[in-house]
């Protein structure tokens, strides 16, 4: 060995290896945790296990690097889309962008602003019109929900737009059968109720054209002895001489009632009653009257339709010889349709009646009340109905063209009405 000569020692094994695992990679894979001074003194000590995070999303992370990062002073920052800025932290942050606050809906609409319209499904909901327009023109939401008493400004832009109504027609009667003038989003879901579930499906005998005579009488004779004759044998069939009897009264009203036929005659069908009554001051101002039978076991009906004449006194008189002792008392204990204060007015009124009339089993033992009377339907059009399956009844009227009774073809047209 020469003097002075530079001795060249061999590396020991393994130790390039250490020095390169020393070295931090240049790769994006870093831990992130906050250092002390101990953590700068050992840099060849083996970090503490801490929660990894990746330095941008889109560059992929190398595992089985256990590095530190380059600052040691302080935590570094990690810019991560969407993060707010933490100033107690002393991090600025990206800036963040912020939906500004929805302007006060309260107001919206008197400030001049353009009106807010409902999403589609809540318009369909509510019924309202799939376009703009409404009622005319575009109101605001809440004119159309109907404005709150505390906002006159939107209840008389509601007011304005809505179509004017039409004047009631002449006679001071309202248009009944008119919509009424409500917002859509207002209309009341419509209840058919339980009744709609009752089905029968009529098997009636039906009418035609041959077995109908050119003048109503034999028919209508025929139907009204065939419900008689139903009652007493089967008895399905309860009181088959009721009849309906429709009125009008003074400001045009319909107004009906049932009582029993008790005379039939070519003119047509005949009643009694008080002719101080409803139906009898109404008959006195507008003779226009209407009748109906109805057997409802049979399927068939029976429509009359004329005016109504007074029954002569004797008939009346005979008649009312004719009911029993009971009912004679009644007519005088009542007054018919006129108030009564309760149920026992009614009887004390009865028994006094019975007592001033005694039962002797004579026809003339109760006089026949003053304002006591009938009437007589002169009809003028009849028409049987006789129901069939699937709806399709027959209906046969026979409509007046001349003078005559019901037994009289010359008076009468015969005509098949669709049910």
């Amino acid at each position: 060995m020469v003097a002075g000569a530079a001795v060249r020692r061999r590396p020991r094994p393994g130790h390039r290896r250490a020095l390169r695992r020393r070295q931090p990679p240049r790769d994006a894979g870093v831990r992130r945790r906050a250092l002390t001074p101990v953590d700068d003194l050992a840099w060849g000590a083996r970090p503490t296990p801490t929660r990894r995070i990746r330095a941008h999303p889109r560059q992929p992370r190398q595992a089985g690097h256990e590095v530190r990062p380059r600052r040691l002073h302080a935590r570094p920052e990690v810019r991560t889309p969407g993060r707010r800025a933490d100033p107690a932290q002393g991090r600025p942050g990206p800036a963040v962008r912020r939906r500004a606050a929805p302007a006060p809906r309260v107001g919206r609409e008197e400030a001049g602003a353009r009106p807010r319209r409902q999403p589609r499904r809540r318009r369909r909901a509510a019924g309202l019109p799939r376009g703009r327009a409404l009622l005319g023109g575009v109101l605001p939401q809440r004119a159309r929900r109907g404005a709150p008493a505390h906002q006159p400004a939107l209840r008389d832009a509601a007011a304005q737009r809505r179509p004017e109504q039409a004047p009631p027609p002449r006679g001071g009667a309202p248009d009944r059968l008119a919509a009424p003038d409500a917002p859509p989003d207002e209309a009341a879901a419509v209840s058919i109720g339980p009744f709609s579930a009752l089905r029968v499906d009529y098997e009636g005998e039906g009418l035609s054209e041959e077995g109908c005579p050119a003048a109503p009488w034999t028919l209508l004779q025929d139907w009204i002895g065939a419900a008689v004759a139903r009652q007493q044998e089967r008895g399905d069939v309860p009181e088959p001489l009721s009849m309906s009897v429709a009125t009008s009264d003074p400001d045009g009203l319909p107004d009906v009632r049932t009582v029993l036929l008790r005379d039939l005659d070519l003119r047509g069908p005949a009643f009694y009653t008080s002719t101080t009554s409803a139906k009898g001051e109404q008959l006195a101002a507008n003779p226009g009257m209407a009748v109906a039978l109805t057997w409802p076991a049979m399927f068939r009906s029976v429509r009359m339709r004329g005016y109504a004449e007074a029954l002569p006194r004797a008939q009346v008189e005979d008649y009312f010889r004719s009911r029993p002792w009971g009912a004679r008392v009644g007519a005088h204990a009542s007054a018919q349709s006129r108030p009564v204060p309760d149920r026992a007015t009614l009887e004390t009124a009865y028994r006094e009646s019975a007592e001033r009339f005694p039962d002797t089993g004579s026809p003339d033992d109760v006089p026949v009340p003053e304002g006591w009377g009938g009437y007589r339907l002169v009809a003028d059009r009849v028409e049987l109905w006789a129901g069939r399956r699937s709806r399709l009844h027959d209906r046969i009227v026979w409509e007046r063209v001349g003078p005559g009774g019901l037994d009289e073809p010359a008076a009468w047209h015969r005509l098949r009405l669709q049910p």
